[in-house]
C-alpha cells in the first residue's frame, strides 16, 4: 500500500527520502515491483545482478509512492518521460496537475529521491568506497583549482572530499538537465573554511543555487542541488524511507549536513 500521510511541501522547498535498499528483499520487494510500470519491470529484469535489480526496483517504486504523498494519484498510475537532455520528468497531464518536479538517484545499497513544487532539482548518492584513483580522476574531470586542492591532501581526506565534490557536481548537472553537455569542470566546489563554496563559470548564477550535502550513512554521501526561484531561503527536509512505512510519525527529520555549501560568491 502507498504511504498515506499528509505531506506539506511549500513552493521553493525540497523534500528528500532515502532508503538503505540492502534491507529490502522478499515480500516487501515484490510489493514494490507491483507498483512499477511494465517497462520498468522489463528494465529491472535485464540487470544481471540481484543487487542492481533490487536497487532499481526500490528507487523507482519509492519515487512513485512518494509522489503519491503530494498528489492524489495511485503510485502505479504515474507516467514519466525523458527531457531532451536526458532528465526524467512527469508526463502531461501529471506535471501540470500536480506541479511537482523530482529527481532520483541510486548507488549500490542506497537510493534517494528529491521532490519540489516545480523547481529545478537534482539529487545524487555515492559511496566513499568508489573513490579509487581520486587524484587521477580529479585531474581529468574537475576544475584545475579543485584538482590542485585535492592533490595537496592526504590519501583518505582526498578520497572523501573527491566523492563529496563529485556528488555535488552530479546533483548540479542533474538539476540543470543538460546531461553530458555540461562538463564537470564547468563549476567548482572550493574550500571555504568550514565547508565548500560553489563557483560556476558564470559567477552571476551562483546566488540562484542552493546545495545540501549529507551523510545518510558513514561511508555514503547524498547531495541535493536546487535552483532557487523564491525570494525566501529554501528549506530542505530529509527522511529515511522504508517500504512498510505508513506514516512519517516516528520517522525524524534527518537533515544533517556534512558541512555547509555556500552558494554565493565570496
Amino acid at each position: 500500500m502507498p504511504d498515506r500521510w499528509p505531506a506539506l511541501l511549500q513552493s521553493g522547498d525540497v523534500h528528500v527520502r532515502f532508503c538503505v535498499s540492502d534491507a529490502c528483499d522478499g515480500a516487501p520487494l515484490e510489493a514494490l515491483a507491483a507498483d512499477l510500470s511494465p517497462d520498468e519491470r522489463d528494465r529491472a529484469a535485464r540487470f544481471v545482478f540481484h543487487r542492481d535489480r533490487r536497487d532499481y526496483t526500490v528507487a523507482h517504486a519509492m519515487l512513485r509512492r512518494v509522489l503519491s504523498c503530494y498528489h492524489p494519484v495511485e503510485p502505479r498510475a504515474w507516467q514519466f518521460e525523458t527531457a531532451p537532455g536526458g532528465k526524467p520528468t512527469l508526463s502531461e497531464p501529471f506535471a501540470r496537475e500536480s506541479g511537482l518536479s523530482f529527481n532520483l538517484s541510486h548507488t549500490t545499497g542506497l537510493v534517494a529521491c528529491a521532490v519540489t513544487r516545480g523547481d529545478d532539482v537534482g539529487v545524487d548518492v555515492e559511496s566513499l568506497d568508489r573513490a579509487a584513483r581520486a587524484r587521477e580522476l580529479a585531474q581529468r574531470y574537475f576544475a584545475p583549482a579543485e584538482a590542485k586542492a585535492l592533490g595537496a591532501m592526504g590519501a583518505e581526506p582526498c578520497r572523501q572530499r573527491f566523492i563529496e565534490i563529485w556528488t555535488l557536481k552530479e546533483a548540479y548537472v542533474k538539476a540543470l538537465g543538460t546531461g553530458l553537455a555540461t562538463m564537470l569542470s564547468q563549476c567548482a566546489f572550493l574550500d571555504a573554511g568550514s565547508g565548500l563554496r560553489f563557483v560556476p563559470d558564470n559567477s552571476s548564477q551562483a546566488a540562484a543555487w542552493r546545495f545540501w550535502l549529507m551523510a545518510p550513512e558513514p561511508r555514503r554521501r547524498l547531495a541535493v542541488a536546487m535552483r532557487a526561484r523564491q525570494a525566501r531561503e529554501p528549506e530542505l527536509r530529509a527522511w529515511v524511507w522504508h517500504p512498510t512505512l505508513q506514516s512519517e510519525d516516528g520517522a525524524p527529520d534527518l537533515l544533517s549536513p556534512v558541512f555547509p555549501v555556500v552558494s554565493t560568491p565570496s
